[in-house]
């Protein structure tokens, strides 16, 4: 009798934990049942936990980052000089085009 009790104790519990899992997930603070996570969210939760695992790489991936930044800044978009440099080059060789044609 006293076996049959808990079981049904233990029962009750996971289907209370089941439910009020299902209402965090209405409220959008989980993923349980019916809604999935997008792989960008796994690759995020992944990529914390490995920081946390491997602290020693995170370094790295820092450095690789800023290193990406600065060459795309040292290219960085064209100034206003050069703009009207080569807008002026494509009209007049557009007007050219259409002359010979």
């Amino acid at each position: 009798m006293k076996t049959a009790l808990i079981i049904i104790g233990i029962i009750a519990v996971l289907w209370l934990l089941d439910r009020g899992a299902l209402a965090m997930e209405r409220r959008g603070w989980i993923y349980w049942r019916k809604r999935k996570a997008s792989p960008g969210t796994r690759a995020a939760a992944f990529l914390e936990m490995q920081s946390l695992l491997e602290p020693g790489r995170n370094h790295v991936i820092e450095a690789q980052s800023e290193h990406e930044e600065k060459k795309s800044d040292a290219a960085g978009p064209p100034s206003s000089e050069q703009q009207a440099a080569s807008d002026e080059q494509s009209t007049t060789s557009g007007a050219a085009g259409g002359g010979l044609g």
